[in-house]
């Protein structure tokens, strides 16, 4: 699944910054769980792409990235 979104988002920064954990780099991916669910997700220039088991809902991986989080403020 693609997740749109056009903010600043890195994922080495907020996936190996030490406030997360279990995530890991594999090559443009990165590997790791949000809860009970095993996630990979990478950068696209649209937004995020997520694969993940059990499946997620974009609402969920949004949640999860704080993606309504307004950072300039």
């Amino acid at each position: 699944m693609i997740i749109p979104f056009d903010g600043p988002l890195e994922l080495a920064h907020t996936l190996l910054c030490g406030q997360a954990f279990r995530w890991r780099p594999e090559g443009e991916w990165f590997l790791g769980t949000a809860g009970a669910t095993a996630m990979k997700v990478r950068k696209v220039p649209i937004g995020l792409e997520v694969r993940s088991s059990p499946a997620v809902t974009a609402d969920f991986v949004a949640s999860y990235f704080r993606f309504d989080d307004d950072l300039d403020a």
